[in-house]
């Protein structure tokens, strides 16, 4: 188990010590860049980043946090979809443990579910970024992993190709709609601030 853990982690500090040296921090000192290229991307920066544009500390956004009812319905909604990612991530070994597989075995068929809600998430993302839209892409996967959780329980009992089909559709509505949560928090609330 060491390796595993060697191997998963040596890509990240690996790739870490080239982007340090590559990745400008900004577009407006991006070497690759023109300045034609650079201004544009500074332009749409500004655009895209609408009132969040102020920098320092504001106590009139700090105050706004408290009296505002979407950043406590954004809190809501991350924790109730939070729980179910973090519980999916943390047992998803011992769920597929419990169809009587050897520990390798486990090991292995965790990853398919894995890479489906990864392919399914991905699309989501460049959905959600296409149409320009948050909330049905938010909606419709968390709906998705609901009914994998209650066809979870059903399938309890069922033979294992059911339960994993149904491990499989939980995963896959899970994971799809973080990338909506995140960014819909982002988008709907303005100033460094108040987002942070």
């Amino acid at each position: 188990w060491q390796w595993i853990f060697i191997l998963e982690g040596l890509p990240t500090v690996l790739l870490t010590i080239v982007v340090y040296f590559f990745l400008p921090d900004f577009p407006a000192v991006a070497r690759f860049l023109n300045k034609e290229e650079k201004d544009l991307a500074v332009r749409r920066l500004v655009i895209d980043a609408g009132p969040a544009t102020q920098t320092e500390f504001s106590w009139k956004q700090f105050r706004a946090v408290f009296v505002d009812w979407k950043v406590y319905m954004h809190m809501i909604t991350y924790i109730l979809n939070a729980t179910p990612l973090y519980s999916l991530s943390l047992f998803l070994p011992s769920i597929v443990q419990g169809f009587h597989f050897d520990a390798l075995t486990t090991q292995a068929m965790t990853a398919p579910a894995y890479v489906t809600a990864c392919i399914f998430t991905i699309i989501a993302a460049f959905s959600s970024d296409r149409f320009r839209e948050r909330g049905y892409h938010y909606a419709l996967p968390t709906l998705l992993g609901s009914l994998g959780y209650i066809l979870l329980i059903v399938t309890r009992h069922s033979g294992t190709a059911a339960r994993y089909v149904s491990l499989t559709v939980t995963a896959t509505g899970v994971f799809a709609s973080i990338p909506a949560m995140l960014s819909w928090f982002t988008t709907n609330i303005g100033g460094h601030t108040k987002r942070g």
